[in-house]
């Protein structure tokens, strides 16, 4: 109850003076405070060891591969604009790869459920 309170006192204002786009910044605002909070109050009862340099950066690629697009949308330059898409992409993995995150057994386990998936 007390994150819907705040998720109003947030979105409402700005929905007032932005219209929708406030109200969606206000969703995404309230949001990502209500899962902070969260995440605060569970790490109290059980303590997780975050690897977290390693976390900001596929953030940062993530963030990146964001700004592109969001960036570029507008400029109609469709090739060029797959290609960094795929390079960011290719980053991506390649950082993924190097911390260990991706390897052989979670790649086969990926394109197994693929697969099955594509079959169903």
């Amino acid at each position: 109850m007390i994150f819907l309170a705040v998720s109003l006192m947030i979105m409402i204002p700005l929905a007032k003076f932005f219209g929708a786009v406030g109200a969606a910044w206000g969703a995404l605002i309230s949001g990502a405070l209500s899962n902070f909070v969260t995440f605060l109050v569970a790490q109290r009862y059980y303590k997780i060891d975050w690897q977290v340099g390693k976390m900001l950066v596929m953030y940062l690629i993530l963030l990146i591969g964001l700004l592109i697009v969001l960036t570029s949308e507008h400029k109609g330059v469709l090739l060029s604009l797959i290609s960094v898409k795929v390079g960011v992409l290719l980053m991506f993995i390649l950082y993924g790869i190097i911390i260990g995150i991706i390897n052989k057994k979670n790649s086969n386990v990926l394109l197994a459920s693929l697969l099955k998936r594509s079959t169903e």
